[in-house]
This record gives structure tokens, C-alpha cells and sequence, in this order.
């Protein structure tokens, strides 16, 4: 098989992975208003989303020892190893939820329940993400490796994408009545056949090149005690994370639910709009992929960072004025201008470890900046409209965050970073 086919088959084996993996996960954030009924009856529905925002956020609580334990085996054992391993560990707890009893037939053991698979699920996603930036970027060509990592992310829009679908679809075509008795549950149980399919294109893959050469080589051993020495940079790329990540579960959970609850639009027009948002954002991400490769992943992510900063204010101004026409538009723009950033990311991270430690050092800075700032932003989100009455506010968190973001590209030196990567590749 010549290099461009074995390179089509890696991309398209990551897109699937976590197509799958963000399947999972995105079906929780499109099922939220859903799920607070099923297991906060008893609750104000404001109330009841704020606990199922808290469930939602306690799988980020898992992330990081996932990303030890994944990561670690990702590093010793292999890359294909680690993606394969947390396909497995995903598929079970979310076929799990789409079986589990709701508070009406159990009471309040349902919610136990449902935090259990949550954290089981976090586990898995605390080493898939980075374990497939990891793996796309090693195997992908020397100047192309922004573009063809890329496709890390393509394959997690596309998972939205399909979880978001699946939630329109059963509200739109279930009554009411069969939708919240059984309907629900059918894009959860659905995802073992996504999960096959995964794990069959997983398992014909090749090793990296760059894993099969440090492992051969006793030399090449290296202490991850060595972060202590890179503490600063490691902080700053969680930094990075972090404004793609807010803006991620603000913009592809928040907003859709929020006007939801509002009954602003049905759910089935707010789905559909996310679906749409979703699906913009893949198309673009390769096209970031491609820039980052040909100006620079820094000068890149900068320039996405403040142009979606900046989108901010009407974005969330047209919220809060009900005007549906210019937010949708306002939607499109904040979609080019994010989908531009995770273009350029995944090669970014990767390429700030060496490949010793590289599944355990992206996962590990993705886990962290998902519990500290992404899992949190939706129900943070919903604390602020509640407390100021004003979804504008929102608006600022993503802005503060950005800024963050310009920080932590601003303390991490390319010719550090470079001399660090070189010494180890």
C-alpha cells in the first residue's frame, strides 16, 4: 500500500474512532433537557438542568486518570493498543444509558446510575482524544501534519453531528408520549453498531513508525518526571485548550438547550440548527489543518482566537434580543472562525511532547483543561443566567477565556518547544 492510501485509511480510521467516541458523548449534551425530566422530575426544570450540567461536568472528573492509564498503555504498549481499549470502554456505559431505569421506576437511585456511566465514560475519553491527535500526527507526512491531524476533530464534529441528528430525529418523528417512554433511549443503544464498525477499521491499523523506533531503542528512554522542567508550557497549552474547549460545550450545548428551555424554538429546530453548526465546523477544520501548516500553528490559533472572541458580543446580543435571524447568522461566522482553531490544534499539541511521553502529555493537558474550564461551562453558563438574568454575561466567560488562550500562545516559545521536539524525534 503506497503512502497516500496508508494515510487515507489512518484518517479515516480516527474519524470513525471518535465519530463514535464524540457519538457517545454528544448524545448526553443533546438529551440534557431530556434527561433533567427523566431523572429530576421533582426539580424546577431550571433546577434540574443545573444537576444534569453537574452529572455532565463529573465525567470530566475521570479524564485524567483516564489519560494515565490510557496514556501510559498508548506509550508502552502502543497507540493502536490505547484506540482500541477505549472504543471498548465507551460502547459499554453508553448502551448502559439508554437502559437504565428513570426516576419514576426506581426514584432516587436513577441519578447514581446515570453519574456511574458518566464516569466511565470520561475514563475513556480521557485517553481516546489525545491517543488519536497522537497517532494521525506520527503517522502523517513532515509538512503535512496540521492538515491530516485535523481530521482528529472532523471526526468529533461528525460525532455531534450524528448525536445531535439522532436527537432531532426522535423528537421530531416520536409523539411525545413514546418519545420520553422509550424513544430516548434508541440513539444510545443504537451506537454498538458505530462501535463495530470502529473497532473493525481500528484493528487493521499499523503502528506508528515514530513508536516502533523509540521503543526499539533503549536509549530513548525518558522520565516523565522531565515535565517538571516544562511546567510553564504544559500550563500554557491547557490555556490554549481551554478557549476551544469553552467555546466547544457553550456554543454545541449550552445555546441549543438554552433555547430549548426558553421555548424560544422546538427542540427539533434547535437540534437541527446544531447540526448544522456541527456540521460547518467539520468542513472547515481541514482547511485550518491545511493553514496551519503553510503560516504556523501559533499565528494561526492566535487569529482564530481574537476573530471569535470578537463574535462573541452578537452572537449572544441576538440571543437575548430573540432575533433568530441574525443569530443564526451570527452562528455561522462563530462556526468559520472556531472550526479555523481546531484545524490548527491537534498538531499544536501534539508536537509540544515528545513522542516517549506524547499520548500521556496531550491527554493529560486535555483532560485537565476539560475539568477546569470545558466540562463546567454549561452549567456556569446556566449559574449566570440564572444569577444576572442576562445571557449577554456569557459572552464575557468566552472573551476572559480567550484571553487566557492569547496568554498561554504567548509563554510558549516555538524555538523551545521545536528544540524540545527535535531532541526527542
Amino acid at each position: 500500500m503506497n503512502l497516500e492510501n496508508e494515510n487515507l485509511k489512518n484518517v479515516f480510521s480516527g474519524v470513525i474512532g471518535n465519530a463514535f467516541e464524540w457519538y457517545d458523548f454528544a448524545l448526553f449534551g443533546a438529551f440534557a433537557s431530556t434527561l433533567s425530566q427523566l431523572f429530576f422530575p421533582e426539580s424546577t426544570s431550571q433546577v434540574a438542568m443545573l444537576k444534569i450540567y453537574g452529572i455532565f461536568a463529573a465525567g470530566f472528573i475521570m479524564r485524567p486518570l483516564g489519560s494515565l492509564v490510557l496514556g501510559y498503555i498508548g506509550d508502552k504498549k502502543g497507540r493502536k493498543t490505547t484506540l482500541l481499549l477505549s472504543i471498548l470502554l465507551m460502547a459499554i456505559p453508553t448502551i448502559c444509558i439508554g437502559m437504565l431505569p428513570a426516576y419514576y421506576q426506581i426514584g432516587a437511585l436513577a441519578p447514581y446510575f446515570l453519574i456511574l456511566t458518566r464516569l466511565i465514560q470520561g475514563f475513556a475519553m480521557g485517553g481516546e482524544y489525545g491517543s488519536s491527535m497522537v497517532f494521525l500526527f506520527e503517522h502523517a507526512p513532515q509538512k503535512q501534519k496540521g492538515f491530516y491531524s485535523s481530521w482528529v476533530d472532523v471526526g468529533c464534529l461528525v460525532g455531534v453531528l450524528l448525536g445531535t441528528l439522532a436527537g432531532w430525529g426522535t423528537n421530531t418523528f416520536l409523539n411525545q408520549s413514546s418519545y420520553l417512554s422509550w424513544g430516548w433511549r434508541l440513539p444510545f443503544i443504537a451506537s454498538i453498531g458505530l462501535a463495530i464498525l470502529a473497532l473493525y477499521f481500528r484493528h487493521n491499523l499499523e503502528e506508528t513508525n515514530t513508536f516502533k523506533e523509540f521503543v526499539s531503542e533503549s536509549s530513548s528512554a525518558f522520565s516523565f518526571k522531565k515535565f517538571n522542567s516544562y511546567i510553564i508550557p504544559v500550563i500554557s497549552v491547557v490555556f490554549v485548550y481551554a478557549f476551544g474547549n469553552v467555546c466547544f460545550y457553550i456554543f454545541l450545548v449550552f445555546i441549543p438547550n438554552y433555547f430549548i428551555q426558553e421555548h424560544t424554538v422546538s427542540s427539533g429546530t434547535s437540534l437541527l440548527v446544531t447540526s448544522a453548526m456541527s456540521a460547518l465546523i467539520a468542513i472547515v477544520i481541514p482547511f485550518g489543518g491545511y493553514l496551519s501548516d503553510k503560516y504556523g500553528r501559533q499565528k494561526l490559533l492566535s487569529v482564530s482566537i481574537i476573530v471569535a472572541s470578537l463574535l462573541t458580543y452578537p452572537l449572544f446580543l441576538t440571543m437575548s434580543l430573540s432575533h433568530l435571524q441574525l443569530n443564526l447568522l451570527s452562528q455561522i461566522f462563530f462556526a468559520l472562525a472556531l472550526g479555523t482553531f481546531y484545524g490548527g490544534e491537534a498538531a499544536f499539541f501534539a508536537q509540544t511532547f515528545p513522542p516517549q511521553v506524547r499520548c500521556r502529555g496531550v491527554s493529560l493537558v486535555l483532560s485537565f483543561s476539560n475539568i477546569f474550564f470545558g466540562g463546567i461551562s454549561p452549567l456556569l453558563a446556566t449559574w449566570i443566567v440564572q444569577e444576572f438574568r442576562e445571557i449577554k454575561f456569557v459572552g464575557l466567560m468566552i472573551t476572559f477565556v480567550g484571553l487566557l488562550a492569547l496568554w498561554g500562545l504567548l509563554k510558549t516559545s516555538p524555538q523551545k518547544l521545536d528544540k524540545w521536539s527535535l531532541k526527542y524525534n
